[in-house]
């Protein structure tokens, strides 16, 4: 049996494109897959758990996977924290939190959409405290759709201006802070997003050998990592235009 890993997506109700290659992606599935993980910022922007054009054809793909016995599960990134239980019981996945223990084929493996990884960046942490304060996310979602949606494009102008005048450095993840989070949770293999830098780092940590597998954004790319009985590999494939 194979489990598949995927992270930032990004998927809009204006980039159709895209979306046509995630659906068949997802339709593509070999017979053999038994689980989905989705690690975060499946969407580019979610101001709630409306039921958006978006989220209804979500809903119906995830519910095509449980149909066909591919468990979906999903932990939410920076950019869509606010998908929750309503979404989740409409496309019938499950939802996971910010540091998940996934059980390998010979060792637990930590999932995270990567984020909290990048401790160099502090004002965006700090910014992270705030907004994903579980009494600030209930206000927000009582505002109405037209306000959440219209905060929610400032809010991504205001990030996408802010990471322009970043150093790369700043927004990729610190190295202590991996070992530092790996040896908390007692794994010596971790999976993530977030940095759109994908690739397979090997490195010791208290001299074993461990390995941060890094996903990539589906822009020009689709990215994936299959875990079975020989362990963890990470594939790609042009998306097709």
């Amino acid at each position: 049996m194979t489990d598949i890993f995927i992270s930032d997506i990004h998927l809009s109700e204006e980039n159709t494109e895209l979306y046509s290659a995630f659906s068949r992606f997802l339709r593509q599935l070999d017979s053999g897959v038994e689980r989905l993980y989705i690690l975060g910022d499946l969407l580019e922007v979610a101001v709630g758990d409306d039921k958006s054009p978006l989220s209804k054809k979500l809903a119906a793909e995830f519910q095509l996977l449980a149909k066909r016995k591919i468990r979906v599960f999903f932990q939410a990134g920076n950019r869509d924290f606010m998908l929750g239980k309503k979404f989740a019981q409409m496309a019938d996945i499950e939802l996971l939190p910010d540091y998940y223990l996934y059980e390998g084929a010979e060792e637990k493996i930590l999932l995270m959409h990567g984020d909290l990884l990048c401790t160099d960046d502090k004002p965006y942490l700090q910014f992270r405290r705030v907004v994903q304060n579980p009494a600030i996310k209930a206000i927000f979602r009582l505002l109405p759709l037209s306000t959440r949606r219209y905060i929610g494009r400032k809010l991504r102008s205001s990030s996408t201006k802010s990471n322009s005048n970043k150093r790369p450095e700043i927004m990729d993840v610190n190295q202590s802070a991996v070992i530092k989070t790996m040896y908390k949770y007692r794994v010596n293999s971790l999976i993530h997003g977030h940095t759109h830098r994908p690739a397979v780092h090997s490195f010791k940590s208290d001299a074993i050998d461990s390995k941060r597998y890094v996903l990539g954004d589906w822009h020009d790319k689709l990215w994936w990592i299959e875990s079975n009985s020989n362990g963890l590999s990470l594939h790609s494939e042009t998306i097709s235009h």
